[in-house]
Formats: C-alpha cells, sequence, structure tokens
C-alpha cells in the first residue's frame, strides 16, 4: 500500500512480502527445541488460539489470504475422526487405575 521499511529493509511501495512460517516456527532463537512436536510450548502461552491466522503465534494454515483452502475440511475431519474412535471401540482403563476427574489441560 505505502512504502515502509521491514527488517532495516525499504521496501517500495507495492512491494510483495512473502512470510516463510515454515522458517520462523523452527527458529531456535524463538523456540526451545524447534525441530521437536511439542504442542504445550503454544498452550501454555495462551489459552485461546486462533487457527484461522489472526494470531501470529501459531499459524498452522497460513493466514489471511494464502490461508490453506481445507482448513475447515481439516478441523472438521480430526473431530469426526476422534467420534469415530470412540464409537468404534469399548475403552476401558487398566484395572486399580483411578482417573482424575478434576478439570485442567
Amino acid at each position: 500500500m505505502e512504502a515502509c521499511n521491514v527488517g532495516g529493509f525499504h521496501d517500495p511501495t507495492g512491494t510483495r512480502l512473502l512470510l516463510n512460517v515454515w522458517a520462523i516456527h523452527r527458529d531456535p532463537a524463538v523456540w526451545e527445541r524447534p525441530t521437536e512436536f511439542d504442542p504445550g510450548r503454544v498452550l501454555k502461552s495462551q489459552t485461546k488460539i486462533d487457527l484461522r491466522g489472526k494470531d501470529f503465534e501459531l499459524l498452522p494454515f497460513g493466514s489471511r489470504r494464502r490461508m490453506c483452502p481445507g482448513l475447515n475440511l481439516g478441523l472438521t475431519l480430526v473431530s469426526y475422526a476422534l467420534a469415530c474412535l470412540l464409537h468404534s471401540f469399548e475403552w476401558s482403563v487398566p484395572r486399580g487405575t483411578k482417573i482424575d476427574m478434576r478439570e485442567g489441560l
């Protein structure tokens, strides 16, 4: 829309900036152990995470106009797969194990 400076570089009007989300999510200066799967690193800092690209801390589907077109399908299929697992199998805990029913993560 207008000229600006990003990261110390002058960007003239009409410049298209593309973010490398893969590199941001694997930056060791930002995350501890960035190559390991650890959903707790995001869940510790926020209780409500917007996966639709409004909160830039977590961008699994991209954001704005370049967002993944399969976002709604992916979220729906995860819920459907979980429902199928719960419906199709008889779940139980090992004998003598007590379940902690207190509210929490």
